[in-house]
């Protein structure tokens, strides 16, 4: 039998699949100018890596959160690369999307360096 704590983590990413492709479809279909769509579509799935994130403390699962935090990360910055470098190239919003993407690179490999379970700083 499955655990309540495992059930309830896959209820919940079933409920957040389901709200983030309802917002990324009625993001598409509401705005009218596509560039500003996959912008909004871009932010909202970055959004959602983050939510996702965060729930880590309260699921036991951490590979399955972080392979959301990865899809939605990645969905984002695609979203966002496409709705400016593609469908309506814009220098400005393409140099502050890559700035964008930059920063979280930088805030990533710092988490990431920061949690290595059973390595000390001694050892390195």
């Amino acid at each position: 039998m499955e655990s309540p704590k495992k059930v309830a983590g896959l209820a919940a990413a079933a409920v957040v699949v389901i709200i983030s492709l309802l917002a990324f479809y009625l993001s598409y279909v509401s705005i009218g100018n596509k560039q500003e769509a996959f912008a909004v579509i871009g932010l909202l799935s970055i959004l959602f890596a983050i939510i996702s994130y965060l729930t880590i403390a309260f699921f036991s699962s951490i590979p399955v959160v972080r392979g959301f935090v990865w899809a939605y990360y990645i969905f984002g910055v695609g979203s966002l690369v496409y709705g400016t470098a593609i469908v309506a190239f814009s220098v400005l919003y393409l140099i502050l999307v890559l700035l964008l993407v930059l920063i979280s690179i930088v805030f990533i490999y710092w988490r990431i360096s920061n949690t290595n379970p059973g390595e000390s700083k001694e050892n390195k």
